[in-house]
């Protein structure tokens, strides 16, 4: 008789097979995404990124009871004359007191108050 293979067993062996192979689409839909998202991630360059903010520095505080006539004058609003009259008032408690003590305008004032400062005298 010639050997012949019963239809028993390959049927017997047919969910098996389709069993791997539902396990192995399973894995495939899992995994693959994964490893698309990472290629992508990979393929872009530091250049692609979004610019960081960049603030510039901020330049240095001047002391109104240390500073020479020059360097008040860096402040803006700050002419000679209100420099003069900043360094004649001086001590000052606070740099409020330019306004109140009429040494400054209000004007002035609100222009140079972010770059000014009043360190107590020792």
């Amino acid at each position: 008789m010639p050997a012949t293979t019963s239809p028993q067993k390959s049927s017997s062996r047919l969910p098996f097979r389709i069993g791997q192979a539902y396990a192995l689409a399973a894995i495939l839909l899992i995994i693959l995404p994964v490893f698309t998202s990472v290629r992508q991630l990979a393929a872009q360059s530091i250049n692609d990124q979004p610019l960081a903010h960049v603030v510039a520095p901020q330049p240095p505080k001047i002391d109104i009871n240390r500073a020479s006539i020059a360097e008040l004058m860096r402040a803006p609003g700050i002419t000679q004359a209100y420099a003069q009259r900043i360094v004649a008032g001086r001590p000052y408690v606070n740099k409020t007191q330019l306004t109140t003590l009429a040494i400054l305008p209000p004007q002035v004032y609100e222009a140079a108050k972010y770059r000014l400062i009043a360190h107590h005298m020792k």
